[in-house]
């Protein structure tokens, strides 16, 4: 009952069963060549028309479902779900898949379910949640919640043009493969990204837009583009993500975002991080990624296997541990991860290890 996200999320529900949710048509067919190639007996299965999602997201999101989901094992509550987890529910007479996932950097499920009870499942859910302020959201709404939270799209921020370097998820690469596509091109790449992810602040309160250009202060080359941007209202600011050039990648630069032709019309906007969100997305890795998880959580983070994941509490702040991989941990917060708790000698100044908040929203 666990999920992991190389390209959308993979549900593993046994060793010969598992469904791939993505958001390109087209996996299926990737899916079938590379069976082919590596001479595989699968067999791929198109199913989204079977299959209705419905997302619940928001601090709230929690106490809205827990009075209406029933699982299998009567003693289980929607609190022991953790983060990337999947159950088979009922929610009334409905059966459905509960995932603790979901793209807004919040607490949030999905819900996916046949969609003869996709309509019956909505009224159940709008009238629940009516007494917490939920309401339906958009598509532009998903899109400034995960801006906010620093989380990447495709199409935006990677591409089959953008190394996950550049894109800045470099963990998600295990170059210990031994057969891993690009390979060779990957261990080029990691040794220096020509690009990397970063947050801006614009001074201004007008809206970026993905593609404009990025300028040095006060010249007319170019050190890279923007490729999302939203007005965030947790900042009352206009943000972007963007990709530039290594050297103005420093928290604190200033740099010019070109409007109109790049050249008459230029914002100043500032690299992140920046001001405090509701919740953070941090990254551990390195040779000392365990042993500082360990520092921060105790043992009992040793005995997570990849992707899975614990609730645990960081300071008195509720948060959820998530393991990578044997090095690699994910935290999902509402607080920064507290340095006074890391030795000195496992700092990331050491280079033994680097402690990344996926989201750039942080003082």
């Amino acid at each position: 009952s666990h999920a992991l996200e190389p390209v959308g999320i993979v549900f593993c529900f046994s060793r010969s069963h598992y469904r791939n949710v993505g958001n390109c048509d087209t996996d299926g067919d990737r899916h079938e060549r590379v069976a082919q190639q590596q001479g595989w007996k699968v067999k791929i299965e198109a199913v989204s028309d079977r299959i209705h999602n419905l997302a619940l997201q928001g601090p709230k999101s929690r106490k809205i479902l827990q009075s209406l989901v029933t699982f299998a094992q009567p003693e289980k509550k929607l609190a022991d779900l953790g983060y990337f987890q999947f159950e088979a529910v009922k929610i009334g007479n409905i059966p459905l898949l509960l995932s603790r996932t979901g793209y807004t950097g919040e607490l949030g499920y999905e819900l996916f379910v046949d969609p003869a009870y996709g309509e019956q499942l909505w009224d159940k859910l709008m009238a629940i949640g009516k007494p917490f302020g939920m309401q339906p959201l958009g598509m532009h709404a998903l899109d400034r919640a995960r801006i906010e939270a620093g989380l990447l799209a495709a199409g935006a921020e990677f591409d089959d043009l953008t190394s996950p370097y550049q894109a800045g998820i470099g963990w998600s690469v295990s170059l210990k493969k031994p057969n891993l596509i690009g390979k060779a091109a990957l261990e080029s790449l990691k040794q220096r990204s020509p690009k990397v992810a970063v947050g801006l602040v614009l001074e201004s309160l007008e809206t970026a837009t993905a593609g404009q250009n990025i300028y040095a202060e006060r010249e007319r080359w170019r050190i890279g583009q923007i490729t999302s941007a939203t007005f965030s209202p947790i900042l009352n600011q206009s943000i972007a993500m963007a990709q530039i050039v290594p050297e103005y990648a420093q928290p604190g630069t200033i740099v010019e975002i070109g409007l109109l032709d790049g050249i008459k019309r230029r914002v100043k906007a500032t690299i992140g991080p920046m001001a405090d969100s509701s919740t953070m997305l941090w990254d551990i890795s390195g040779a000392d990624g365990l042993a500082i998880a360990q520092t921060l959580f105790g043992q009992s983070v040793s005995y997570l296997a990849p992707f899975q994941s614990l609730e645990t509490v960081l300071e008195e702040n509720p948060c959820s541990v998530l393991r990578l991989c044997n090095r690699n941990f994910r935290i999902l917060s509402s607080s920064p991860i507290p340095q006074h708790l890391i030795p000195q000698h496992l700092i990331p100044q050491a280079h033994t290890a680097s402690i990344h908040q996926y989201s750039w929203l942080q003082t």
